[in-house]
């Protein structure tokens, strides 16, 4: 049975960690319903650079990293740490860049 084009064994790696971070999602969705703070504004590209980390499983096997062979020949960008890396802070500035940007817009400061 293969489940993202995946093995199993990695499927359910990255299952696991997608329902983690749905879980951790219910609970900011939940925190925000109980408070008046913007809690989802605030953490929105946080949790979607998350979502990214939960998907790492089936990124790394789809790029050619495998764990039964020592040599890693040809690897793709996104398989490599430091792209995941790159693509994970890219994601959390640009979000709190344009959230930053929408607060100075709606501010009558300088």
């Amino acid at each position: 049975m293969r489940t993202f084009d995946v093995p199993w064994d990695v499927a359910t790696e990255a299952g696991l960690k997608i329902v983690v971070w749905g879980l951790a999602a219910t609970s900011v969705l939940f925190w925000s319903y109980h408070s008046d703070f913007n809690v989802i504004k605030f953490t929105a590209p946080f949790m979607v650079s998350l979502f990214w980390c939960s998907l790492f499983p089936v990124l790394d096997y789809n790029a050619g990293i495998r764990d039964d062979f020592p040599i890693q020949m040809d690897i793709s960008w996104y398989g490599s740490a430091f792209w995941q890396l790159i693509v994970f802070l890219a994601v959390n500035e640009i979000g709190y860049g344009i959230i930053y940007y929408f607060h100075r817009c709606n501010s009558y400061y300088w």
